[in-house]
């Protein structure tokens, strides 16, 4: 059975709490990626924070990749959840390309990973970051900016508030993208070609109706 994209809108446990509850509901390993942040000792603080977070939860082995060579791919297969925080999108899609891991990240979840992107790692699941740019500066001067494509072709935007919604609209009317715009306090999880709200705040989809999402059931 293949897995599931878990997006969170802010990357906040408490915001986040729903999706959290859904996405740890059992022990295991967890694989975090943090180098949509570019310095060690912020990566580091990463670690932190998720094992702290994760203690509150269960019997959770917390492996962040921070100074790993690129073989260290392979230990992905042994983890079940793989968890991209935020910072600078633009610095996480470069750093995953020159390393070659964008591949690995759709084969893990085809076998049955879970995979949690929040902020940058929610729009790095989309099939495209350059709706980043509405808020991230790129840091690192990218010219391709295809990222995972794991959400049936549609584009993420984090942080969203209502008074986001006329520049999403009309970047989405622009780029000809449907955008899945998601609050900090929302989530949504994409398994088996379906997408459900976690909630408890609504996710908005950019132009309305072009995709269908199943109510988070209060």
């Amino acid at each position: 059975m293949g897995g599931a994209v878990f997006i969170g809108g802010g990357c906040s446990a408490a915001d986040e709490e729903r999706l959290w509850n859904e996405l740890f509901a059992v022990g295991g390993r967890v694989v975090c990626w943090p180098y949509a942040l570019r310095k060690r000792d912020a990566q580091a603080s990463v670690h932190d924070w998720l094992t702290g977070e994760l203690a509150k939860r269960g019997d959770f082995d917390v492996d962040t990749w921070i100074d790993v060579p690129d073989r260290a791919i392979a230990g992905l297969s042994s983890a079940q959840i793989l968890f991209i925080p935020g910072g600078n999108t633009f610095a996480l899609l470069d750093c995953l390309r020159a390393r070659g891991w964008l591949g690995r990240v759709g084969e893990f979840v085809e076998g049955g990973g879970l995979l949690y992107g929040g902020s940058a790692g929610a729009i790095l699941c989309g099939a495209d970051i350059a709706v980043a740019g509405l808020f991230d500066e790129d840091v690192v001067g990218i010219s391709d900016t295809r990222a995972l494509d794991l959400l049936a072709g549609a584009v993420v935007y984090p942080h969203f508030t209502a008074a986001d919604a006329p520049v999403v609209e009309q970047w989405a009317g622009i780029h000809d993208e449907p955008v899945l715009a998601v609050p900090e306090r929302g989530g949504l999880i994409f398994r088996d070609g379906v997408f459900r709200e976690t909630g408890p705040e609504r996710v908005r989809v950019f132009p309305s109706g072009a995709i269908e999402l199943t109510a988070a059931v209060c």
